[in-house]
C-alpha cells in the first residue's frame, strides 16, 4: 500500500474528545455566569429605584406631618390671641 492511498480514521485521537468536552463546559460557565450578572444587575436597578421612590414617600409624608403642625400651631395661637384680647368668648 501507498502513503497517498490512506484515508484518515474518525476519532482516532482522543484527546479531541477531551478538548470538546472541555470547551463545552467552560462555554456553558461562561454564559450561565453571563446569565445571571444581566439578572443581578436588573435586580439591583430595581431595588435602587424602589429605594428612591420610597424615600420621595417618606419626604411627603414629612413635609406634610410638618405641615400639618404648622397649620395647628398657628390656629392655636391665634385663638390665643383672640382669647388675649377678648375677642374670643368660651361658654
Amino acid at each position: 500500500m501507498r502513503r497517498c492511498q490512506l484515508q484518515p480514521q474518525t476519532n482516532h485521537n482522543e484527546w479531541c474528545l477531551f478538548y470538546f468536552i472541555s470547551f463545552l463546559l467552560l462555554v456553558g460557565f461562561f454564559v450561565l455566569n453571563m446569565f445571571v450578572g444581566v439578572v443581578i444587575e436588573n435586580f439591583h436597578k430595581c431595588r435602587e429605584s424602589q429605594e428612591q421612590e420610597e424615600k420621595a414617600r417618606r419626604e411627603a409624608r414629612h413635609a406634610k406631618r410638618l405641615n400639618q403642625k404648622r397649620k395647628s400651631k398657628t390656629q392655636n395661637l391665634s385663638a390665643i390671641n383672640l382669647l388675649r384680647h377678648g375677642l374670643l368668648h368660651l361658654y
